[in-house]
Parts: structure tokens; sequence; C-alpha cells
């Protein structure tokens, strides 16, 4: 990009807001200062700017370096930003110093006011010496459970190396709803889904269980009157140093895979607190990673199996991850953030109270996920169960007597229990299908009965509609979102699910043969092929840090985003013909 002298301000173009860019010109001239090559990185949904650049001091004497610049959006959340990145490079004492001068990206300068917007100079991620990415860029590596434990260990040891502060006088409800925050609201998105997708039954009640004689389970999200947890304080309820919105994206990592460790920088301290609840940003990492990594490629007895490992208490549940079907890398992953903050817990001897906070925290975390539209809703019904299963480990270990009958049956376990008692009866529910590529009203077929194997297999049908349900969301991200915004683990998703999908939907045709509408399934195959095949270079492009920053550089999507979604809207076309053709034949 080009480099506009420092004499002429108003011709500055970085952020590509013509008013915010002549601000930001005058300001530059008026300290002597001067942007060299100045790279637009990412631009964020929230309206801000992320841009890297050479600062140069005109001043002889003065030296720069590379900075980032940071345009913070004016909304309530990010306005915020300055203060609190402020307050957690403040934060440093004699006794984690080390963490906060090593681990967090510092400020090189004041933030200084732009109109409703805060401008931003920030050191780079890293030492200057090698590359760094996102740890969500870095992808599911061997690396990850080993950065992930040390995160965790610094978040906790290095960031609070001194007695926690202790909250005496929060509930569990409380503690629930105080990391949800206005998702709790009623209209909100969580709620909203929860009602659609289990019936208002379940959004009322506070015990429900599923028609395949699944256990009693409390509903995760009452929190109000009659909940037990309103009764139940939170012993030693720990608050200290917190990042607050700790996921893969927030943190950057060196791309070479023998760095170490414990290499890692904290980025977008937008929601850092003193007195933060410590078992939410380890928790909420930990599924983060599960969510975009591992659950996608797991099975209904492999997630059933993952609900049991977090859930388990004791020091054998923390010190292994119990399952024959859960992938080491995962296994690894859980063992190492728990044994972690195990070994916090242990120095001050409140192991039995952490195990406590973990399990409610995760119950919280868990029904993030859940309202999160990004995820497919068989992603969104299992972290449902997981709250679920959390809560009721956390009224056992708190002694809690559970109810002995639910008030409300819903039809199967949330996870997928519904799926597979539709393929056993024969009966498939109905679904609506609205093809990108057609008119809206070109939709609403019901499926038909098939009849599977007595083995129970899944219906042809039955796969269509997940294929439609799983890739419809991603498919507007790819075609609607530019290049700076799209996340890797979005493509990564779809490439490893249209495979998945694709066998899945070979062995319900040998299960089950449909009566009609087999050129169409073929076609479906080739098409969830092409798919797979169409993500795997616009994945390499994404977190290859050259490509990226040149293609960003370009200020346009790569082709290879232009073939994902074209390939993607064919598939959805594909998928709603098979399934209004079979509908036909029944």
């Amino acid at each position: 990009m080009e480099c506009f002298p420092s004499q002429s301000p108003h011709a500055l173009r970085v952020f590509g807001l013509p008013e915010v860019d002549r601000a930001l010109g005058d300001w530059l001239h008026a300290n002597e200062l001067e942007l060299v090559d100045p790279e637009l990185l990412e631009t964020g949904q929230s309206g801000g700017r992320l841009v890297s650049a050479f600062l140069r001091e005109l001043d002889q004497g003065q030296t720069g370096g590379m900075r980032i610049i940071k345009l913070v959006a004016p909304s309530p959340d990010a306005q915020a930003e300055p203060r609190n990145h402020k307050a957690a490079l403040r934060s440093g004492l004699p006794g984690n110093a080390e963490f906060v001068g090593r681990h967090l990206v510092g400020l090189a300068g004041r933030p200084w006011r732009l109109g409703e917007y805060w401008v931003m100079f920030q050191e780079p991620a890293g030492d200057g010496k090698d590359p760094t990415v996102t740890l969500a860029a870095l992808g599911r590596s061997a690396r990850l459970p080993g950065l992930a434990a040390q995160i965790v260990k610094g978040l906790l040891s290095g960031w609070n190396p001194e007695d926690p502060q202790i909250d005496q006088g929060l509930t569990a409800a409380a503690f629930v709803r105080e990391l949800l925050g206005a998702r709790c609201e009623e209209d909100g998105p969580l709620r909203t889904w929860v009602r659609s997708r289990f019936g208002d039954g379940v959004h009322d009640c506070v015990w429900f269980a599923a028609e395949d004689r699944g256990p009693v389970l409390p509903n995760p999200l009452a929190l109000g009157d009659g909940s037990p947890l309103v009764r139940l304080p939170v012993k030693l309820a720990a608050r200290g140093r917190g990042h607050g919105d700790l996921h893969p994206g927030n943190i950057m990592v060196p791309v070479r895979d023998d760095a170490p460790e414990d290499a890692f920088w904290l980025i977008d301290l937008s929601r850092f607190s003193e007195g933060a609840l410590l078992a939410r940003d380890p928790v909420h990492l930990l599924l983060c990673l599960i969510a975009d990594h591992y659950l996608p490629h797991l099975s209904e007895e492999a997630r059933a199996e993952l609900v049991g490992a977090l859930t388990g208490t004791g020091a054998e549940a923390e010190s292994r991850c119990a399952g024959l079907l859960i992938p080491q890398g995962l296994a690894a992953l859980v063992v190492g953030v728990r044994t972690q903050l195990t070994d916090w817990a242990a120095t001050r001897r409140v192991t039995q109270a952490w195990r406590a906070q973990w399990l409610l925290a995760l119950q919280a975390c868990a029904l993030m996920f859940t309202g999160r539209e990004r995820y497919p809703d068989g992603d969104r019904a299992w972290f449902f169960r997981l709250a679920a299963h959390a809560c009721g480990a956390y009224l056992d270990l708190a002694g809690a007597e559970r109810s002995g009958s639910p008030e409300v049956v819903i039809p199967g376990e949330p996870g997928g229990g519904s799926r597979e008692k539709a393929s056993r009866s024969g009966a498939a529910p109905r679904v609506s299908v609205v093809s990108q590529r057609t008119e809206p009203d070109a939709v609403a077929v019901s499926a038909p009965a098939l009849v599977p194997d007595p083995a129970g297999g899944r219906l042809v049908v039955d796969v269509l509609k997940e294929i439609w349900t799983t890739l419809e969301r991603p498919t507007r991200q790819v075609s609607g979102l530019s290049f700076g915004e799209l996340q890797p683990e979005v493509v990564l998703f779809v490439r490893r699910r249209a495979q998945q999908l694709r066998t899945e939907l070979t062995r319900a045709q040998m299960e089950a043969p449909p009566a009609a509408g087999a050129g169409a399934l073929g076609r479906v195959k080739d098409l969830l092929h092409d798919v797979a095949a169409a993500a795997k270079p616009l994945h390499q492009f994404l977190v290859n840090p050259v490509l990226r920053m040149q293609t960003l550089t370009a200020r346009q999507n790569p082709r290879q985003q232009d073939e994902l979604a074209d390939a993607l809207g064919s598939l959805l076309d594909e998928v709603g013909g098979a399934i209004a053709a079979i509908a036909r034949a029944s």
C-alpha cells in the first residue's frame, strides 16, 4: 500500500473511512509521525478496523517500529477497551510482572479519542523474530493440548499468583447468571433457540427427561425461584484477574512447530476485569477448542462419553479423560486443562470447592455455546445437554436432592436421541427446505416414512436434512463475508463435515435405499466431494500468514472463496431437489 507523506495528512488512506483517515493524518502530522505501508489486516463485524504499519518517528533521535493500529468501534462494549487494556497492563505486581510483560500485548503510546472512535497503537504480538497466528488459525495441531495447558497455567498461577478474592455471598444460580450476563434475557437468542428446539415446556420447567428413559436432568436455564441452585451458596468463590473473552481468536502463538508451549500473547483485552470469576476463562477456552476442532468429528456415542468425562469429579476423573471413542488429542487437551486447574486449587487446599466452580462454569459456558448461531443445531443441542449434566453433577457434589420424576419429557435426549428414535420408528419429521437459488415459497416438503433396516440404520432423508442444517449457515458465511472476516475454523469445519456426510449418505443408501431420487443422491455425493475439495485450498489461504496478508492487501476475496461458495450453493440446491423428489415418490 502506498505511503503518504506527513506533510500531506489529508491524503492519508488507512482505515477506509475518509473522516477518520483525515483526522488520523492531522494527528500524525502534529506529532511528527509517519505511517509507512499501512495494511488493513481484518475488519470486525462491529465496525472496528485493524491495520499493521511501520510507525516512523520524524524527530531525530527517536525510533519507531511496526505497530498494530486499532480503530475501536463506537459500541458500548468496545468503548471500554482502551481503559480495560491499560488496566490489564497496570495489573502487574511483583509476583505477576513476568506474566504481564511476556503474555499481554503492550500499548505503544496513549489511546486517543477520534470522534466516536478510539484509536489505539499496540505492539505486535510476539518477540519480533517469528511470525505469529491466532490459536484459531493454528487449527487442530499436535501442539494444541500443551499450549492450552500452559495458557491456563499462566492465567491462574502467572496472572493470579496471590490468594484470590473470595466472594462469600454468591449462590450457584447467581454464579451462572453472572457468567451468562445478558444471555439470560427472556427474548435473547439462547432462550429463543431452546424454546424452538425443545418447546415451551422445557423452557419453563425445572426438571426434564428424554423419551428414551434417560436420567432426570435439571434444566440448566432454570435460575430463578424454584431452582435448587438458588438455595445453594458457592463456597470460596474465587475472583481475580481475567481476560473476559478468552477464545482462540484472541490468543496469538508462533507459527513454527518447535516453539515453546509457553509462548503465547493475549489480545483484545476489552473485557478485562480485576474481579472476574476465575473459573470462567479456562472453561470457555476449553469448550471453544472442543467446539471448533473436535466436536464436528465425534459420533453420538463419543459425544456422550465426552459429557461424562467433562462432568466427572474427583482425582481419577481429572487425571484421565475416559472414553473408548474419545480421540487421543482431545483426551490430552481435557486432561491438560483440568490438571492445571486442579494444581492451582491444590496449592491452596480448596480443591473440592474449585471442582464445584468448574461444574458451574461448565454449565454457564455450555449455555453460551447453546445460544451461538454459528454452530449447527446438533452441536447446540449437545452443549445444552452438557449444561444440564454439569448442573446435575454440581447438585450431586453439593449433596442436593434431585427430583425423581420429570416435569417435561422431550422427544429424545438433547444431542441426537430424537434423530435415532425417528430412524428406529421409521417416521421422519417434516422439514422445510429453502434453496438459496429458488423462490422462498418453493418449500415445505414432508419427508417420506421410509423403512430402515432392522439394525436401526439412518434414513437417507435424515442425512439430507442434516446436510442442509449443518451447511446452510456456513454457506452464508462463505458467500457473504469478506476474506478478512471469514474464520479458518469455519472452512475447516465445512471440509471435514462434507467428507463425513458423504460417507453417512452412502451408508444410508445401502441400508435403506429410497424408491426414487437415486440420481439426485449421486449428484449430492459428488457435490459433497466438490465442497470438501474446494474448502482445502481456502483453509490453506486463511492459515498461511503470507498468503493471508497478500490477499488482504489486494482487498478482494480470493477465487478459492468464490469457488467454495459456488460449490456450497450448488450442494444446497441439489439437496433440496433430492428431498423433494423423495417426497413426491412417497
